[in-house]
């Protein structure tokens, strides 16, 4: 054993410095190649010859300047299909297109016309005639109503003083339109109406009643308007057909029938005065002074005891 360990040893000892100058010795360089050993091509060509230039496409919304889509987040600009007004619309929605519950109150001083041939002369100073009116209206423009009118006016006559009565009711139906700043209101209903002529000196009475139908119109248009008040134009007109019966008490001068058409047709125009109010201004009060005409027509009385009457309007109403 001692003999192995003592060959292992002296061959170590013989190896040791060969693998000791290995160790500490450097590896050697590798050699590069020169830059001169090999040409370098040029990448500017020596002439124009053989090459094609292509020129930039147009830039525009659709592509991105090379002939391409553009990719997100361009987006082209979006193109209106019409241009924006560069203020207001000269007229904007009513301010009294509204549903609303409509009262009216009229008080107009009146005088009745009779011709002086019917009882030889008539002359009166005047009454009071009353028209109440009370309907409702919806936003559409669609409404109802309902209007009663009367007078009961006394004549001095050669036959002595003469009391004539006259009243009409109708229950109309109508539309309202609104056209810019103007309204037009069409329609038409139901309609009656009586006539009295009573001769106190010779104790005659002659009463006509008759019911029928009617149609009419108004117009309103506003020549001056504030931040809650419109004052404008105000116009009317109406025809009734009815028709009806006479009966004749005492001295008979009307004929007694039960066929008589009976005509009436009504005019009015003058100013009306309108001012809103409420939380959205949706409500309105009102007040009109309009002259107003009207003339009853029988087929069965005589053409000089055709009444006629005029008045002045003075109408407060209220819209809620």
């Amino acid at each position: 054993m001692r003999r192995v360990i003592l060959a292992v040893a002296a061959v170590l000892a013989a190896v040791a410095p060969s693998v000791a100058q290995m160790l500490s010795a450097p590896p050697a360089a590798e050699q590069l190649p020169s830059p001169s050993a090999a040409p370098v091509p040029s990448l500017v060509p020596s002439s124009d010859a053989g090459l094609t230039i292509i020129p930039p496409m147009a830039e525009s919304p659709s592509t991105n300047g090379f002939g391409a889509a553009p990719i997100a987040p361009y987006s082209p600009p979006p193109v209106a299909p019409y241009t924006p007004p560069l203020g207001e619309t000269p007229w904007c929605p009513s301010p009294y297109q509204n549903s609303a519950w409509r009262a009216e109150l009229d008080l107009i001083p009146s005088i009745s016309h009779v011709s002086e041939r019917g009882f030889g002369g008539w002359d009166n100073s005047g009454d009071l005639a009353v028209r109440l009116n009370l309907g409702y209206e919806g936003c559409d423009g669609f409404g109802t109503r309902l209007a009663f009118w009367s007078l009961d006016d006394t004549a001095s006559t050669s036959a002595g003083d003469v009391e004539l009565q006259a009243s009409t009711f109708y229950w109309d139906f109508y539309k309202r339109f609104f056209v810019q700043d103007a309204e037009l209101v069409l329609g038409g209903g139901l309609a009656s109406a009586h006539l009295r002529y009573d001769v106190k000196d010779f104790g005659d009475r002659a009463n006509y009643n008759g019911g029928g139908t009617t149609i009419f119109g108004e117009g309103f248009y506003p020549f001056w308007r504030y931040g809650q008040t419109d004052i404008g134009a105000l116009g009317r007109a109406r025809v009734s057909l009815l028709s009806g019966s006479w009966r004749d008490r005492g001295v008979p001068f009307v004929d007694e029938t039960d066929q008589d058409l009976m005509t009436i047709i009504e005019l009015g125009w003058g100013l009306e005065i309108r001012h809103r109010f409420g939380m959205k201004q949706d409500k309105y009060w009102y007040i009109d002074i309009v002259p107003e005409f009207q003339r009853w027509e029988s087929s069965t009385l005589s053409s000089s005891m055709d009444p006629g009457f005029e008045g002045t309007n003075i109408n407060f109403g209220l819209a809620w």
